[in-house]
């Protein structure tokens, strides 16, 4: 039986308890990263990610409170947190930069 399933056969969704696959915790995290990228500059998302990441490693993925480095995986989530602080720093980047445009200026 697979761990991912508890067992009367449904699938555990793993929201910070240590049990099955923690798919739910990376895109809660995700949505944190996006939502603090959209206050910080792009330069900034790459610590956004890794901070996330660690928190996502010491305490969604068994065993909890312990670093766990699964190469294959772990890079796929640290690239996934990345993107999603990548994304939200752009989104609010391009949201200034409409802003400004639409301002009015002063005329001559």
């Amino acid at each position: 039986m697979s761990p991912r399933f508890q067992l009367d056969g449904s699938r555990r969704h793993n929201l910070l308890d240590g049990q099955g696959d923690p798919w739910l915790d990376l895109v809660s995290l995700s949505v944190l990263c996006a939502v603090l990228g959209v206050t910080a500059r792009l330069t900034a998302a790459p610590g956004t990610a890794l901070v996330c990441w660690a928190f996502f490693s010491l305490f969604a993925v068994p065993p909890p409170g312990q670093f766990s480095w699964a190469v294959h995986y772990d890079w796929r989530r640290l690239g996934f947190l990345l993107l999603a602080a990548g994304v939200g720093t752009v989104f609010a980047r391009l949201r200034h930069a409409r802003a400004a445009y639409y301002r009015p200026g002063p005329t001559a």
